[in-house]
């Protein structure tokens, strides 16, 4: 593919995502688009369903294998769409979490559920006081709960420093649980 052909799809899948066009999406996933590929807003075509909170794009991208384990944006500090379709920062987060959380939890692919940018995401949702998405992301792999994040703090640090109650009780209930 030519990169002037490449740039012409990653356009159409753009426009095509941003309009809700379901049927020039699945034409362009058929004639090999790849749908890990960043577009030239700097996100792949899942994360920019989910930033848009378009159920049924967002789906058929599960369907056809998109990994929601990939930062939303190109910046180093972004959380992975999986994290930002759950958190409460999302306006859609209670209908697109779910569907993200089921695709993951589904999936037979290997996903990088235990990585470091997994910690510091749970970290930064209880900084958030943002029990759902922490409730997620703890659903995925509650192996992540004791681990310390790039500041040296586990997620039960971070909610006993800003005493946030509810996140404590729920935290220290979960490692219980999970051991």
């Amino acid at each position: 593919m030519t990169s002037a052909t490449e740039y012409t799809m990653k356009l159409a899948m753009q426009s095509a995502i941003e309009s809700g066009d379901f049927s020039t999406i699945k034409s362009l996933i058929d004639d090999g688009f790849d749908i890990e590929t960043r577009l030239s807003c700097g996100q792949t075509p899942l994360g920019l369903a989910v930033k848009l909170g378009n159920f049924s794009v967002s789906r058929l991208l599960l369907q056809k294998g998109a990994n929601s384990e990939v930062p939303l944006s190109c910046s180093e500090d972004s959380k992975t769409i999986l994290a930002w379709g759950t958190s409460k920062l999302n306006p859609y987060h209670d209908l697109l979490g779910e569907l993200l959380i089921s695709f993951l939890w589904h999936s037979e692919k290997e996903t990088p559920v235990n990585s470091a940018r997994s910690v510091d995401e749970l970290s930064i949702h209880v900084r958030e006081g943002s029990i759902d998405a922490v409730k997620n992301l703890l659903l995925v792999n509650d192996k992540i709960l004791g681990r310390k994040d790039k500041d040296g703090k586990t997620a039960l640090d971070w909610a006993r420093e800003i005493k946030d109650r509810r996140m404590i009780e729920f935290l220290s209930l979960s490692s219980t649980v999970a051991v």
